[in-house]
């Protein structure tokens, strides 16, 4: 049984050292987040369709000079990969993470393309409940 479920259990008896030593792990992470903005270690995506279309994109290649060149998740030298997906709402993660991510959904079929603005993208166009739970798979496999 790991330390969530035997908090979860009937009978719990709130242990504050406990949840604070979780709550405080949170803290740090949001913390180094700020310091990575700040040292421009984070690459910050707006994917203004999100809420629209219900998937995030995420690009690697645009159409410049007559060809396609790698871009963003494929050339980034950031640690950390931002995605603002709505007013009030980001999901940043480690680009190392995010760069599996983005491969395992183009590998399943998961490719779209953005044609707005001067120079086209390729890129993986994913479900965001999807999108959420692959960080998830990730992430643990990560920790």
């Amino acid at each position: 049984m790991t330390d969530l479920q035997a908090r979860l259990v009937d009978g719990y008896e709130p242990d504050f050292d406990i949840d604070y030593e979780v709550g405080h792990q949170g803290e740090l992470l949001v913390l180094d987040l700020i310091s990575a903005l700040r040292e421009g270690r984070v690459e910050v995506k707006a994917d203004e369709m999100a809420g629209e279309t219900q998937r995030i994109y995420v690009e690697h290649e645009c159409y410049r000079g007559g060809q396609w060149q790698p871009s963003g998740i494929a050339v980034t030298k950031a640690d950390v990969w931002a995605t603002v997906v709505s007013r009030g709402f980001v999901v940043a993660v480690p680009t190392d993470i995010m760069r599996r991510v983005h491969a395992r959904a183009i590998a399943d079929g998961r490719r779209g393309d953005c044609r707005r603005g001067s120079h086209p993208t390729r890129g993986a166009l994913i479900p965001f409940t999807e999108f959420l739970f692959r960080i998830l798979r990730e992430t643990s496999v990560a920790a």
